[in-house]
């Protein structure tokens, strides 16, 4: 999995490209924990090009989404497509994130 990321402000969009699974997911726990280090409190992940997730890369949401709350930050997951929408639906977490259409309408939110 590739990920770029843009700042924000105290905010920051992480553009995932690629699975997200046991195997690949240290990359994003890495660039959100250097992004709490930084002081940004609000991050963005954005699905739109993510084709598929395991269970490891939900738990691993889960966890990053109470990390930041736990420092009054938000985890929000952008462009989650029918497949990943799908994913959320049967583990019973598609109300366990804030969630929106694209990026822009995230920053613009935060």
């Amino acid at each position: 999995m590739d990920i770029t990321v843009e700042q924000y402000g105290r905010a920051a969009v992480l553009r995932c490209k690629g699975e997200i699974t046991e195997d690949t997911v240290a990359p994003l726990v890495r660039d959100v924990q250097a992004q709490v280090a930084a002081r940004v409190s609000d991050v963005v992940v954005d699905l739109s090009d993510v084709p598929f997730m395991d269970s490891s890369a939900l738990e691993t949401l889960l966890d990053l989404r109470d990390k930041l709350a736990g420092q009054s930050g938000q985890l929000t997951l952008a462009g989650v497509r029918d497949n990943l929408a799908k994913i959320f639906e049967i583990t019973r977490l598609e109300n366990a994130f804030e969630t929106v259409s694209d990026c822009l309408e995230a920053v613009k939110g935060l």
